[in-house]
This record gives structure tokens, C-alpha cells and sequence, in this order.
């Protein structure tokens, strides 16, 4: 399952951004920049089915939680903070 992203800052990514219900990246169009303008390396991901990622079928909790753990290490080594 691949998850599209959106990311904001300079910074190597440490700070995880994840949407709600009916949600995408976009969501947090306020709050990442702001956190990118301190420094922060900020990604937002699109979980399935949202946004740029396509929807899948077979997805359970547990693929979708593989899938945020597989993008976030994919982008960085660091630990996310991460914030839903």
C-alpha cells in the first residue's frame, strides 16, 4: 500500500502529521507551515482511500498502520512526533 504525502519544511522530517475522518494532508494547512517556520521537518500523509492515496479494499487497521510505519521510515531514521 503506498500513501501519498505532502511535506513542508527544510529540516529532515521529524514531526508525523495524520488526518482524521474524512480528512487528507491538507488538513493541516495551517499547522504544518507554521511548525516548518520553527524549524521543524513536518510530513502529512494521505491515509487510503483520502486524498492523493488511492483506496484499497483489503485495507485493516493493521496494513494501514504498516503503511504509515513503511512512508515515515521511507522519509526519515528520526522517531516522528506525531500528531492526529
Amino acid at each position: 500500500m503506498t500513501l501519498a504525502y505532502t511535506a513542508w519544511g527544510d529540516a529532515p522530517p521529524s514531526v508525523l502529521l495524520l488526518h482524521g475522518m474524512l480528512g487528507s494532508a491538507d488538513s493541516w494547512w495551517r499547522v504544518a507551515p507554521a511548525l516548518a517556520e520553527r524549524g521543524h521537518g513536518v510530513i502529512a500523509l494521505d491515509l487510503p482511500g483520502h486524498g492523493r492515496s488511492a483506496r484499497d479494499r483489503a485495507a485493516t487497521v493493521a496494513r494501514v498502520v504498516d503503511a504509515v510505519v513503511t512512508t515515515w521510515r521511507s522519509l526519515s531514521d528520526a522517531a516522528p512526533r506525531l500528531a492526529l
